[in-house]
């Protein structure tokens, strides 16, 4: 039967718990200053330490191209120097196309497309970014209104694509994306109601999917088929996704198709460093 819409906030509600729990465990920030024990500092959520990375965008840029002048031919310097030149010589100039990689905010990147796929770095923070914006999406009050008004309709769900290709490797029956989500969500000890939420979103194609490491794969040949099941599945149902992946691992995959939005995931900047420090400082003295 379907969830009521109370029901549905409640569901929603229990799912931002079970996801933040999660990644609590797995990214808690610092070590340091993130202890456990009683007199260590307590937990900083992700949602409260994060910093909005940008990303590079490479984009086709006009410019217009000023020829150099012709040499001049040997022997005619002399004549040169005694035949008065124009003034005002113009230069032959022509437009040329040039790709130029831009920066700019990964959120307001992100909302600009369906389809997208976040390359970055080892540790750069690929993840925590899709961690982030799924967080954000799930909270009763959301930071970021364009990612709200753009996908606050849909379930936000997380997908480790090293645990998907591995259940292909094992079986080629009970792999599908439906068998994954349910697999994940047994892993992280979600409820029976969550599994039914999801399910729902899932044949209503209300979801939004994160991806999370599509370099993160041991069997190539597994692999290629789950990329293969994920355009085949967002194609069919006309769902969004976001994606991550390192350089050389998406490389090696073979990529997506023509429909998937790249970008360049940018390290933090000097006034961004300086927000990350005084977040830590700040929180170390509480």
């Amino acid at each position: 039967s379907d969830v009521c819409s109370s029901d549905l906030v409640k569901l929603r509600s229990l799912l931002h718990r079970c996801y933040t729990h999660h990644f609590d465990s797995v990214d808690p920030g610092l070590p340091s200053l993130t202890s456990t024990m009683t007199r260590g500092p307590l937990p900083l959520p992700l949602s409260e330490r994060y910093i909005i990375p940008d990303i590079y965008e490479s984009r086709q840029i006009t410019q217009t191209q000023t020829a150099p002048l012709s040499a001049p031919p040997p022997g005619s310097a002399a004549l040169q120097a005694s035949t008065p030149q124009p003034a005002t010589a113009q230069e032959p100039s022509r437009m040329i196309t040039v790709t130029a990689d831009v920066r700019r905010t990964a959120l307001e990147w992100l909302i600009e497309g369906d389809l997208s796929v976040i390359i970055g770095d080892p540790v750069i923070g690929k993840s925590s970014l899709l961690r982030y914006v799924l967080l954000d999406l799930l909270s009763k009050k959301p930071r970021h209104e364009d990612l709200a008004i753009k996908w606050g309709n849909r379930l936000p769900v997380w997908i480790p694509f090293a645990m998907w290709t591995r259940m292909v490797g094992e079986s080629e029956s009970n792999c599908s994306l439906a068998d994954m989500l349910n697999t994940w969500l047994s892993k992280v000890s979600a409820s029976a109601d969550l599994h039914t939420l999801v399910q729902q979103a899932l044949e209503d194609s209300r979801l939004l999917l994160f991806v999370d490491g599509l370099d993160e794969w041991s069997n190539e040949v597994a692999a290629r088929s789950s990329v293969a099941l994920l355009e085949h599945f967002v194609g069919e149902h006309d769902i969004p996704a976001i994606a991550t992946s390192r350089p050389l691992g998406f490389e090696r995959l073979g990529g997506l198709s023509g429909k998937w939005r790249r970008a360049k995931l940018a390290g933090l900047t000097v006034d961004q460093q300086r927000e990350f420090s005084s977040i830590w400082f700040l929180h170390r003295e509480r």
